[in-house]
């Protein structure tokens, strides 16, 4: 019971938000904050005294099922993601009312959104993990369509176009394996995997390439940037903080441990040599082509965007590296090395969007060549600015220099040792992009932007948050690293 109150709890209550929003707004924020700390605790009480699977429907021959589950990677995503969400709205406290046509419904919609993730990561049946992936689409278009910048309802509909598009490729993907596991459920597939044989690949790559959408990838990469850049920046946060996170999430439950890690005695390496050289060469294109959009970006959250993609692309690396491996009969670390990437690309990444909306908060500009100098516009903004892109560059003892580490060390795989050249060049690159934006920050000269004089509170609570979160996982990378290998591989 514990699992299914960790998302009906926050759809229950997101009505809730709106209504003591019209009487107190800041009841209706402290309800959402605490509804997101409830929802973790019970998921986290379920793993806890072993209460792991609650099945209320499931039965073979059947499409539809609900059955969830719990163990350390779904224990792990949904604390980043409880820890992002309340970082995030705490952040929109002040934030927010700088954006035109109010927001009463603004946490009921973080609320649903919430919900809709962590129902994701607790679902042990397929088409359900779908239908919570794709209507998590729809908050999101909704506030970017409502709080968006400069053409919000245009850049709404072409980011429900490409999610609806990666919807599709999932949902012919889970027809395959219906039709000869006869179940959508994770543990009956895993048993019934030897019927998967005729249909395997074709399985495998309508899955992985829906994923793709929203991960995403070069050429299909077009929604993020638009939909990053003009969501308000808490939203920005959450969607490279934890949407992107979903589709590495969904790839390593559904492609490797459902599909893939039961499915090595049926084949050989060979057989799926064709969809991994497309797949490592759809990454190293991504890293490449994002990495040199940041480079040229002059707006700060499209730069971020761009980075965002790129790291997401170290991550598929990292999984292709680790899958192949598995093949060989060769411990698969990476998939360990890649999924800590993704929980600690979501804190940085949402650490940097937080930090570009203190920038837009306080000067009402992100053109780079605007802002030059602004670090030594505020003592705070100058200690959060530097911390921030420490993490991002990534520097010890921040989590994310541990995980490319740990990435770079894992990914050598057999007959594809070139995997390693595009995961050593996007790090070169990142850092290049990254130092860009430090230096046009922080070098002294005339900042051309009014600056306020006050950074609020809860704008700045959330940030130092994100930031003391990031040094934790640094100091803990080994000790997550061990959970998540003696699950994974």
């Amino acid at each position: 019971m514990f699992i299914l109150l960790s998302f009906v709890i926050p759809f229950a209550l997101s009505p809730a938000a709106y209504l003591l929003f019209k009487k107190r707004e800041d009841l209706a924020l402290y309800l959402t904050l605490s509804t997101y700390l409830l929802s973790f605790m019970l998921t986290l009480l379920a793993f806890i005294l072993e209460a792991r699977i609650e099945v209320y429907y499931e039965e073979v021959g059947s499409i539809i099922g609900f059955s969830l589950f719990v163990d350390e990677l779904s224990v792990l995503f949904c604390f980043v993601t409880t820890a992002i969400f309340l970082c995030s709205t705490l952040f929109s406290k002040t934030y927010i009312k700088r954006r035109p046509n109010g927001y009463p419904i603004y946490y009921t919609l973080l609320l649903i959104l919430y919900a809709l993730i962590i129902g994701l990561y607790v679902s042990q049946n397929l088409l359900l993990l779908l239908l919570f992936y794709e209507l998590s689409t729809l908050p999101i278009v909704l506030i970017i369509a409502k709080w968006g910048y400069r053409e919000p309802v245009k850049v709404a509909i072409i980011t429900l176009i490409f999610m609806m598009v990666g919807a599709l490729l999932v949902a012919i993907g889970l027809t395959f394996i219906f039709s000869y596991a006869n179940s959508l459920n994770m543990k009956l597939i895993v048993r019934n995997v030897s019927n998967l044989v005729p249909v395997f690949k074709a399985s495998l790559s309508f899955i992985l390439f829906g994923l793709f959408v929203k991960m995403p990838v070069f050429p299909i990469h077009y929604w993020l940037p638009l939909a990053y850049a003009e969501a308000p920046s808490p939203l920005s946060a959450v969607l490279s903080g934890v949407i992107t996170g979903t589709s590495a999430y969904s790839m390593v439950r559904i492609i490797y441990l459902t599909l893939m890690k039961p499915s090595t005695k049926f084949f050989s390496p060979e057989d799926l040599s064709s969809l991994f050289i497309v797949t490592i060469a759809i990454a190293f294109a991504s890293i490449i082509y994002s990495s040199i959009m940041a480079l040229r970006e002059f707006d700060v959250k499209r730069i971020i965007a761009f980075s965002s993609i790129t790291h997401m692309n170290f991550t598929l690396l990292s999984f292709l590296a680790g899958a192949i491996n598995m093949l060989y009969e060769a411990p698969s670390y990476a998939i360990a090395a890649s999924s800590y990437h993704t929980l600690t690309h979501g804190l940085s990444k949402a650490l940097w969007f937080l930090f570009a909306g203190s920038i837009i908060y306080l000067t009402e500009e992100r053109d780079l060549l605007k802002l030059r100098g602004v670090l030594h516009t505020h003592a705070n903004l100058y200690v959060i600015g530097i911390t921030t892109l420490f993490a991002a560059l990534p520097v010890p003892p921040f989590a994310s220099f541990f995980s490319e580490l740990l990435m770079l060390l894992t990914s050598f795989a057999p007959t594809y040792p070139f995997i390693q050249v595009p995961l050593v060049l996007g790090f070169l690159l990142s850092y290049g992009y990254v130092i860009r934006f430090l230096y046009f920050i922080w070098s002294k000269g005339e900042t051309k932007v009014k600056v306020n004089d006050f950074l609020p509170t809860s704008m700045l609570a959330s940030t130092m948050a994100l930031i003391a979160l990031t040094l934790a996982f640094g100091f803990l990378s080994f000790y997550f690293y061990d959970v998540l290998s003696s699950l994974l591989r």
